[in-house]
């Protein structure tokens, strides 16, 4: 997990979304409130909920830097998939991973809109 965060290509998809903003993560499954990740040198708050899928209002929210590692699985190669997915700016990263060296090292992302 901190492998895909620590992508400078995953900067492209949030230059302007969360220009400033500091990144919080749902805990979930894959992901439990006691991990500890950084991105861009800052500690990433993990939360129980993403408050850009409750809007009373139906106005339009701006988009806040809320994300979630929607899947976390290791593939019958060695590689690892992960998928993030920020519902406030509409984005998805989707990762594969493979550990050379006793490192993990991204060897193929997709960015995309949801």
């Amino acid at each position: 997990m901190q492998t895909a965060l620590e992508d400078p290509q995953l900067d492209s998809i949030f230059h302007l979304a969360y220009s400033g903003k500091k990144m919080k993560l749902v805990s979930n499954e894959y992901l439990k409130s006691d991990y500890i990740l950084f991105y861009k040198g800052t500690q990433v708050q993990i939360v129980d909920y993403d408050s850009t899928l409750h809007n009373p209002t139906f106005y339009p929210t701006p988009g806040r830097f809320y994300g979630e590692i929607a899947i976390f699985r290791r593939l019958p190669n060695g590689e690892v998939k992960i998928v993030l997915i920020f519902r406030g700016s509409g984005t998805a990263a989707d990762f594969i991973g493979t550990k050379k060296n006793d490192r993990w090292q991204i060897t193929k992302r997709i960015f995309g809109k949801i």
